[in-house]
């Protein structure tokens, strides 16, 4: 990050979401189309800082020391964990108003919670995670399930047939986005458009 980047990003202290998602990038892209994003999968600092909100993928070349250290507030996804030891010395660094948000339903990943000292949340088919997903249906070119996250069951329909293993990455994105202050429902039908 050049200098006039972070001196930016100093004046804006933004919320920053750094999502660890494998090579399909699943996570990354719903996240991207909940927030607006032009294009899906890149963010430019400087477009991204107008509503305070920078999305990052894990596997870029950043200064992550420098962007946790001077961030408001620190969200990072873990889906897929693409370098445990990389991933878990990011997970150390987070402070105590950042959130992990994570897939439960992977062992790997759930190895990765004791490296946090503040709130973490999870999501997976199983029902123990903070939001599951059930009623899980892929017919006719659509896939059709319920999350249920703090009490609140909203049902999901998306275009085209969804792997189990893709619906948990966009269930992570639909995490992030209520941290951010969107709605369920306001989520569910956004995502009535998204494809991949």
């Amino acid at each position: 990050m050049n200098l006039v980047k972070r001196i930016v990003f100093l004046i804006k202290r933004p919320l920053l979401i750094i999502v660890s998602d494998g090579s399909e990038k699943i996570a990354f892209r719903v996240l991207s189309f909940l927030r607006g994003t032009k294009r899906a999968g890149r963010t430019n600092l400087f477009s991204a800082l107008k509503d305070k909100v920078l999305i990052l993928d894990f596997d870029s070349e950043q200064d992550f020391d420098f962007l946790i250290k001077k961030s408001k507030k620190v969200i990072l996804v873990v889906n897929e964990i693409t370098a445990k030891i990389k991933i878990i010395e990011l997970t150390r660094k987070l402070r105590e108003k950042d959130v992990l948000v994570f897939n439960f339903d992977e062992e790997e990943t759930r190895e990765i919670q004791s490296a946090h000292k503040g709130r973490s949340l999870t999501v997976g088919f199983l029902r123990t995670p903070d939001l599951s997903i059930s009623d899980f249906n892929v017919n006719q070119g659509e896939t059709n399930f319920k999350i249920d996250f703090q009490g609140n069951i909203v049902p999901v329909w998306l275009k085209g047939e969804w792997a189990k293993k893709k619906t948990t990455a966009l269930s992570l994105a639909i995490v992030c986005a209520f941290e951010l202050g969107l709605n369920l429902v306001e989520i569910s039908q956004q995502l009535k458009n998204f494809s991949l």
